[in-house]
C-alpha cells in the first residue's frame, strides 16, 4: 500500500460512513482515480461543499474515501498509479476548499510545528493534521526534517512554539525517534512544549512509541487537536501551581 494512503488510513481512527454522503463515496473515488483533469472539481461543486466545516469534510468524505482506496488497493482493484493520483487529487480538493488564508486565526492562536521524521513520504496525513489545527485556531508551520536552513529541532531552539508534531512512517525507528524527542525538549525555546507522535509507526507499535517521551500519540487528526488542547491546559495549570 502506498505510504501516503497507509498513513491516512491509520490516522483516521474507526470509520463509519455517514448517511449524508455514503451514497456518493464510490462515485467520488472513481472520479478521483480515473476522471480527466479537472472533472473531480466539477464533482465536488455538484455536492455543494462550499462552507462545509473542515471537520465535517474530513469525517464524512476524506476518511471514507481513504478507507475505500485502501480496500481497493488490498483487493487489487486499483493500482499504485490510480491510488496515488486519487490521493493527490484529494489533497488538491482540500487545498481548493480550505486554503490557509480562509482560516481566521484569533490573536491568541497557539503555534504548532509539524514534520515528517527523516522526511518520509507519508506526508498526506501530516498535511491533514495541519489543516485540522488551522481550522481549530492554531498557527501551523511545516518543516522538512533535513531542511537546508535548519531541521525542526534547530527551529525549535530559535523560535517559541507551543507544540511539535512528528509523523513517523516506520515502526523500527523507535530509538531514533526517542533521541529526537529528547533533543527537541532539551533545545526547545519553550520549556513546556507539547510533543505529539502520529503516523504509521506509532499506529503499528503504539506501546513502543509510548516510551519515546512524547506527551501523546494520536491516530486521528482531530483527536490530536483535542489532546493538544488538553495538554496545553495541563502545562498551564502546572505553571500556575508552581
Amino acid at each position: 500500500m502506498p505510504d501516503t494512503l497507509k498513513d491516512t488510513q491509520m490516522s483516521s481512527g474507526n470509520f463509519s460512513a455517514p448517511s449524508q454522503y455514503s451514497s456518493e463515496i464510490s462515485q467520488l473515488v472513481e472520479t478521483f482515480i480515473a476522471s480527466p483533469p479537472g472533472c473531480f472539481i466539477s464533482e465536488l461543486e455538484r455536492l455543494g461543499l462550499d462552507g462545509l466545516p473542515f471537520a465535517v469534510f474530513y469525517r464524512d468524505l476524506i476518511k471514507p474515501i481513504a478507507s475505500t482506496l485502501g480496500d481497493m488497493w488490498t483487493e487489487d482493484t486499483a493500482g499504485f498509479l490510480g491510488v496515488s493520483i486519487a490521493i493527490e487529487r484529494l489533497r488538491l480538493a482540500v487545498e481548493i476548499l480550505y486554503p490557509d488564508d480562509d482560516f481566521d486565526l484569533k490573536p491568541n492562536a497557539k503555534r504548532v510545528l509539524i514534520s515528517c521524521f527523516e522526511d518520509a513520504r507519508h506526508d498526506f496525513g501530516a498535511f491533514l493534521l495541519g489543516k485540522a489545527f488551522s481550522s481549530s485556531n492554531w498557527l501551523v508551520e511545516s518543516r522538512a526534517w533535513r531542511a537546508q536552513d535548519g531541521s525542526p529541532i534547530v527551529v525549535l531552539a530559535r523560535e517559541s512554539y507551543d507544540m511539535f508534531a512528528l509523523s513517523v512512517g516506520a515502526p523500527f525507528n523507535v530509538a531514533a525517534v526517542k533521541a529526537a524527542i529528547a533533543s527537541a525538549r532539551a533545545k526547545s525555546m519553550n520549556p513546556d512544549i507539547i510533543i505529539a507522535l502520529g503516523g504509521v509507526g506509532p499506529a503499528l507499535d503504539p506501546e513502543a512509541f509510548a516510551a519515546c517521551g512524547a506527551d501523546f500519540i494520536s491516530k486521528d487528526v482531530f483527536d490530536a487537536v483535542a489532546k493538544a488542547k488538553a495538554a496545553a491546559k495541563a502545562y498551564h495549570k502546572l505553571r500556575v501551581l508552581n
